[in-house]
């Protein structure tokens, strides 16, 4: 890693399906079937330059899976 970059890295991830922040599911913290999921993201700056106005873009590595909204800005 070049020292003074930007870096962004992910240091937590939450599956939120118990209704809150338009998830639809039984509450157990795992995307099931059928299930509509939230992710909650937690990220670090990891470079010693500072992240503002960062963005993020979430896609499915397998098939069978809907992203209702794939971009998120990022500090």
């Amino acid at each position: 890693m070049a020292s003074g970059a930007t870096y962004i890295a992910l240091d937590d991830l939450e599956v939120v399906d118990d209704g809150t922040f338009g998830s639809q599911g039984n509450g157990n913290g795992e995307p099931d079937a059928g299930e509509r999921v939230a992710l909650n993201l937690t990220v670090r700056d990891t470079g010693g330059a500072g992240a503002s106005g960062c963005n993020g873009l979430l896609f499915a590595g397998t098939s069978g899976v809907t992203i209702v909204d794939n971009s998120v800005v990022i500090g």
